[in-house]
């Protein structure tokens, strides 16, 4: 069993879509290291994202929910391969995340 040590977590800015009805997010960045291993850190990545939703229940006699929906922040864990983008250093490891975010989402 491996024994995880969270190191630190930045936020970047909102990330704007490409104004072809995509939305803004942010991403967080959480580095970690193995216990025993102090120059191996690694990263994982999440987005923050915002859903509307609507509570089935309680509903009125025609079926109809009785509560209006709502914009939830959720944190999406981003899927990637980023565990193993292994870094000697945090500093590393957030500019090689980064990168990699801008590549993806063609940002400069």
């Amino acid at each position: 069993m491996k024994l995880l040590e969270k190191i630190k977590v930045v936020e970047l800015e909102p990330v704007e879509g490409d104004g072809d009805g995509e939305i803004e997010c942010t991403f967080i960045i959480e580095v970690f290291k193995e216990m025993g291993k102090d120059h191996e850190f690694f990263p994982r990545v999440y987005r923050r994202e915002f859903f509307r939703i609507q509570p089935t229940f309680p509903q009125d006699s025609e079926g109809i929910p009785s509560h209006d929906p709502s914009d939830e922040e959720i944190i999406v864990a981003d899927v990637g391969d980023w565990e193993n983008l292994k870094e000697k250093t945090v500093e590393l490891v957030i500019k090689s995340v980064v990168k990699k975010i801008k590549e993806d989402y063609g940002l400069k």
